[in-house]
């Protein structure tokens, strides 16, 4: 899986096998920042955007009503998705980082704390830029996920290739995790 950018996010739930299904841990995330492109006129143009303008794309796209969800953050697989806030089925997610490609990520942790620098690529594996951020979790005495607070910054760069859903040009940003959004979908299997 590669990441698809933020904003760039291909459906993707795995199904889940067995009868009962273990809960994922979902963190709802802020992501905010600018987009700095040329419009159809050749005019500079820098915009805001917001997780909600990702919830509302993907959402369009996918035909559902977008006040229904939410961006998170899922730790245990390093990625974000758009999710259901009443199911926690996801509609779209995208890779923070490729976790299959250890060598483009580089973590220290130390102190109950994780840095850590990545590089984030587009569907097709190419990279696009870089995520940089400090994770720091609470667990229980089972070792399950209390809280998460991960937060940071992000920049990458859309090509205007044709190829890619989202707005060709420069974006940058930061993000911060937040709420826990209950996954209902593993609690009702």
């Amino acid at each position: 899986m590669k990441m698809k950018t933020v904003a760039a996010l291909g459906l993707a739930v795995a199904a889940l096998s067995g009868p009962l299904a273990e809960a994922r841990d979902m963190f709802q995330m802020s992501w905010k920042g600018t987009i700095h492109y040329y419009d159809s006129n050749g005019r500079a143009v820098t915009k805001s955007f917001t997780d909600r303008d990702v919830v509302q794309k993907l959402a369009t796209d996918a035909g559902v009503d977008p006040r229904d969800y939410v961006l998170v953050y899922r730790p245990d697989a390093l990625d974000t998705a758009v999710v259901s806030k009443s199911t926690g089925d996801a509609i779209d997610f995208l890779q923070l980082p490729d976790i299959s490609n250890p060598a483009g990520m580089t973590e220290i942790t130390g102190n109950g704390t994780t840095f850590r620098q990545a590089f984030l690529y587009d569907e097709n594996s190419n990279p696009i830029g870089t995520i940089v951020g400090s994770e720091r979790q609470k667990m229980d005495a089972n070792g399950n996920i209390v809280s998460d607070s991960y937060r940071g910054t992000f920049q990458y760069a859309i090509p205007d290739d044709g190829n890619h859903k989202w707005t060709p040009g420069v974006y940058s940003g930061t993000f911060a995790t937040g709420k826990r959004i209950p996954d209902a979908a593993a609690a009702s299997n």
